[in-house]
């Protein structure tokens, strides 16, 4: 009976101080804040093109004729780059006639190749992907547009037009 008495005693010593314990736990218990941090950097994606002075031209049996067209400033704060497509018909057409001239267009880097006149131009077709970035790049960066195109021996006579747009989108 002692010991069962004993034990009876010594089990509701450890329940008190066990809840002591826990009392004073909550005494002590930790409060919590979270604090939320957003921010928002605008796009800077833009491209400019301002006609270069130099003229078309349109003289008989030219072949690969190369010419400055456009100054171009493209860029972007995407870190992986832009995207810049051509798209119009991609010919001089007499405003009287129809007669059409076809060209093809490129693009110069003029930081990388300043007056370098690009080797590599575009297939003729409504939609061109026609220069790319992998990386941001300043909206003052220069770029040259140029056209290649042939004449043949016997052109109407008249004024030849044509529109080249140009898009820019991020990658």
């Amino acid at each position: 009976m002692l010991y069962t008495l004993l034990r009876s005693t010594l089990l509701a010593s450890c329940l008190a101080v066990v809840t002591t314990l826990m009392r004073s736990a909550t005494a002590f218990a930790l409060e919590t804040a979270t604090v939320d941090i957003k921010g928002t950097v605008a796009k800077t994606l833009a491209i400019e093109a301002l006609p270069a002075n130099y003229p078309v031209d349109l003289s008989p049996k030219q072949t690969n004729k190369k010419v400055k067209v456009a100054d171009l400033q493209f860029g972007t704060n995407n870190s992986t780059g832009l995207n810049v497509t051509a798209s119009g018909t991609f010919s001089l057409t007499n405003l009287t006639t129809d007669t059409q001239i076809g060209f093809r267009v490129a693009i110069n880097d003029e930081t990388a190749n300043l007056g370098v006149i690009p080797a590599v131009y575009s297939q003729s077709s409504s939609l061109i992907p026609l220069f790319s970035t992998s990386v941001a790049a300043s909206i003052n960066s220069p770029y040259s547009l140029y056209i290649r195109y042939s004449t043949l021996e016997f052109l109407d006579p008249g004024i030849y037009t044509a529109t080249i747009n140009l898009a820019v989108t991020d990658k």
